[in-house]
């Protein structure tokens, strides 16, 4: 595979000390987060550069960080770095509207201060966070590593062993109640038919009884002294 030169950025923001993260179907984008309050993506397929604009609960800028796309939600998460408020070390970020929002740690976990200059990958369902340092000059490293269950979405949980069998658990659909206009509008619709029907008897009934008058009653029973059809043996 040789190495070939890819447009430059023109009119795009310099960044330092910010991640790359590769995103798509396709897997053909990179996106550039940190370093700058704006994100700067590259188009594999087509080479090109773009600035996306994002909404949501946009996260205050941070460099050394980490970033790891899950494809199963469209979204990438961005873990820790520095400056970081330890109320939000994680952000999601909605690849198909780029919307961020702060997903939910089930429960206490992982670095319990801020981390830096780490790596971070997912495998199978869960994210690992390995090694990195705890200050600004890079000393203080660890060799420790961390894993986020991230098997349903948005609900993610520190844990202790990794579960090679485990899958990602489907998201939810909405279902949609029927409203209350429907409702009322089910209720009159019952009752118009109800109305209906006890209209048409009525109409019918009167109508037999107007013929029966004008033509006449009907043939009474035959007595006892008149003829009948009866064959007697």
């Amino acid at each position: 595979m040789p190495w070939v030169n890819i447009t430059p950025i023109m009119g795009l923001p310099r960044r330092t000390a910010s991640t790359a993260c590769i995103y798509g179907e396709d897997k053909n984008r990179i996106i550039y987060i940190g370093g700058a309050n704006m994100l700067s993506m590259y188009n594999i397929n087509n080479d090109s550069w773009s600035i996306v604009t994002t909404s949501g609960d946009i996260p205050p800028s941070r460099y050394d960080h980490g970033a790891v796309f899950i494809p199963q939600y469209n979204q990438i998460l961005i873990l820790y770095g520095f400056p970081i408020s330890l109320n939000m070390p994680i952000m999601a970020l909605d690849t198909v509207n780029f919307e961020w929002s702060i997903p939910t740690i089930k429960n206490a976990g992982g670095p319990t201060i801020g981390l830096r200059r780490f790596t971070s990958i997912l495998i199978g369902t869960y994210i690992f966070i390995a090694f990195g340092s705890f200050n600004t000059k890079g000393i203080n490293s660890t060799n420790n590593f961390f894993l986020l269950d991230v098997s349903q979405k948005n609900n993610y949980q520190w844990v202790a062993s990794y579960d090679p069998t485990k899958q990602f658990q489907s998201i939810p659909t909405t279902t949609t109640m029927p409203s209350a206009t429907s409702n009322t509008n089910n209720v009159g619709s019952i009752i118009g038919i109800a109305f209906g029907a006890i209209a048409g008897i009525i109409i019918l009934s009167t109508a037999a009884v107007l013929i029966i008058r004008k033509y006449g009653y009907p043939l009474s029973a035959p007595t006892s002294d008149e003829p009948n059809n009866e064959v007697y043996i």
